[in-house]
């Protein structure tokens, strides 16, 4: 089904409680705020307009960017608490690939939760059934933050659609740290900060949608306006590393402040069977959105290089 930006799926906007089981706007009211500010964003933003698709699965519709093109889909998924709108540096260097950018469900995205979603494996269902739904057979996934563990989940729950799978600073290799939570908590006060101090605390902070009004507001939206009940990320073990067959592409942060990039390195340098990975010198975790050229440049070419060996 084909949607207007303007006329995103709404999802039950009620005054939630800590019973709820499925994410929720806590008004009508900050519902469409938001989805006021993120329909603008789409429209100037996105590089090309893509169309806006609608994939039903067990636990509610999953909204879905794609913009035709060759070679094998490359399915996005973006990190918790944003949507599909941060992947636009990164579409734009992806330009003439078929993709397709996923909003996470149980995010206030355009998708719609109707379903609770327990654990890991359930997350692992929804994402096969948004693949199925869009009519799709073999994708390369790739996914930032919280939606590289959603990658390295569907590997190691279902990966039988997977051609391949990239991970830019995936959360879970490690548990979060105190640092991380300092700089969550930094990178909030800064965007509240006059514009100036906002322009240095974006470069002190590694963290450019600090001085992006438009961006800040679609994220403090999110995060004040709406209630998310996902299942939080989990360490992968080193058994499960190890049975990770697919072709694998690993980018961090020199500097994140999510993880120790080295210590993530050589723990999955070590166990992954089918790996690629690389610290990109001075970046923070907002990697992705950051260096957009370097994450899309690189994610190509390690997608066109498997597609080379596999047709060969």
């Amino acid at each position: 089904m084909i949607h207007s930006y303007h006329n995103l799926p709404r999802g039950d906007a009620v005054p939630t409680r800590s019973h709820d089981p499925c994410g929720r706007f806590v008004d009508t009211a900050a519902e469409q705020a938001f989805r006021d500010a993120y329909a603008a964003l789409c429209e100037q933003r996105w590089p090309t307009p893509p169309k806006v698709l609608e994939a039903e699965t067990r636990f509610g519709s999953s909204h879905v960017f794609h913009w035709p093109g060759s070679g094998a889909p490359i399915v996005l998924l973006h990190g918790s608490g944003s949507t599909s709108i941060l992947w636009h540096p990164v579409v734009e260097g992806l330009a003439g690939r078929s993709l397709y950018a996923v909003d996470t469900i149980g995010e206030p995205g355009g998708s719609v939760q109707r379903a609770p979603i327990r654990e890991a494996s359930d997350l692992a269902h929804w994402l096969d059934d948004t693949i199925e739904g869009l009519g799709l057979d073999r994708v390369h996934l790739v996914g930032a933050s919280y939606g590289g563990w959603l990658a390295l989940n569907q590997a190691l729950h279902s990966p039988r659609r997977l051609a391949t799978i990239s991970l830019i600073e995936p959360a879970g290799f490690q548990r979060v740290g105190v640092r991380f939570f300092l700089w969550a908590i930094a990178c909030g006060f800064a965007s509240l900060a006059p514009a100036p101090i906002r322009r240095r605390a974006a470069l002190w902070l590694r963290m450019r949608i600090i001085d992006d009004q438009q961006m800040r507001r679609l994220a403090m939206l999110s995060y004040r306006k709406y209630r998310f009940r996902l299942p939080k990320e989990s360490t992968p073990s080193d058994e499960q590393l190890r049975s990770v067959t697919i072709p694998t592409l690993l980018m961090l942060g020199e500097k994140s402040e999510l993880h120790d990039a080295r210590r993530v390195l050589a723990r999955a340098s070590s166990l992954m069977p089918d790996l690629e990975a690389e610290i990109v010198r001075g970046a923070g975790h907002s990697l992705p959105y950051d260096q957009a050229g370097d994450v899309s440049r690189r994610v190509l070419r390690f997608i066109t290089t498997h597609e080379s060996r596999s047709s060969g």
